[in-house]
Formats: structure tokens, C-alpha cells, sequence
């Protein structure tokens, strides 16, 4: 099992602000109490940062500072990412990758640039498929694409993006 620490995240009020304010007192203190707890990966959620792509980057070395870990970029924006991926010291991992088209078409080369692992979602053009055999389908389209470009499936972790129960699923 790996464990990815996920409490670097921009929706955190604490953590937005201390973005905002590049603190990165707050934000190292974040990363060696999740080091310290045994993650595997420290991830770094930025949401879509269209205004500031370049906040991965001051984010990755403020981490990289305090902890010896592996990074996990995670934003759905291309240029945040590799804003990311062109400071990281050891092997990152993409999280965020998609089926969609532009996800395909804009993350993947960047774990092959960047020799990366990848997170795929399920999620495609139509949205997220509502039965098993859709999220299968789906997730084997974007794998594909993936190897295409040479990307090994030993890189490739899956999302399956599980929906509560109380969501109407098939």
C-alpha cells in the first residue's frame, strides 16, 4: 500500500493563505508532520492555479527543503504541473491525469518529458461513466493512450473515483 499525505491542499484555508502569503514556515510544518507520520508521497493540490501556474514550482521547493520525500503534483492545469516537474528532485507523480481529451492530450507527455508516474481517473469527454463496465472501458481507452506514448503500465496507477452510495450509480 502507499499512502499519499494530502494535507497540503488549497482549499484548506490555513494552506491558501499561506500560499497567498508564500508563508513557508506553514507549509514545511505540513510536510514533517505527514513525513513524519509515514506517507509515502506528500501531495501538493493547487486545484486548476489558472491565474498561477507558477505557485507549483514555489511549492515543490518549499517542500523539498524539509523533506526527502516524492511529490505528487496535483492540479488539473498542465502548466502548474510541469511548473512543478521542472523543479522536483526525485521521480514525481502526475495526479490528475484524465481521460479526457485534453487531460490526455496535455498531462501524459509530461509523465513521459519528465519520466513520471501517473494517476488516471475514469473520468472522460462524457463525465464520469456510472457503471463498472463504463469506468473499465473508460480507464482501458486512457491506458492505451498512455502506453502509446510509452508510458509502462507500472507507472500508471488508477482512480477509479468511487461515488458515495447515496449518488445513483448503476
Amino acid at each position: 500500500m502507499v499512502i499519499i499525505g494530502e494535507n497540503i491542499h488549497i482549499l484548506s484555508k490555513k494552506v491558501s493563505e499561506a500560499i497567498n502569503n508564500k508563508d513557508a514556515k506553514v507549509i514545511q510544518e505540513l510536510a514533517k508532520e505527514q513525513a513524519a507520520a509515514g506517507v509515502d508521497y506528500i501531495d501538493l493540490n493547487i486545484g486548476p492555479a489558472r491565474k498561477n501556474p507558477e505557485i507549483m514550482a514555489w511549492l515543490v521547493e518549499t517542500v523539498q527543503e524539509v523533506v526527502d520525500l516524492p511529490l505528487s503534483l496535483d492540479s488539473t492545469n498542465p502548466k502548474a504541473v510541469e511548473e512543478g516537474l521542472k523543479v522536483a528532485k526525485w521521480r514525481a507523480l502526475i495526479n490528475s491525469a484524465s481521460g479526457r481529451t485534453d487531460s490526455k492530450e496535455q498531462m501524459m507527455p509530461l509523465a513521459v518529458k519528465y519520466d513520471c508516474d501517473v494517476v488516471i481517473s475514469v473520468l472522460n469527454d462524457q463525465g464520469i461513466p456510472a457503471d463498472a463496465e463504463a469506468r473499465a472501458e473508460s480507464i482501458m481507452d486512457t491506458v492505451t493512450y498512455a502506453n502509446e506514448l510509452g508510458i509502462e503500465n507500472e507507472r500508471i496507477w488508477v482512480d477509479p473515483i468511487i461515488m458515495p452510495v447515496s449518488v445513483d450509480q448503476k
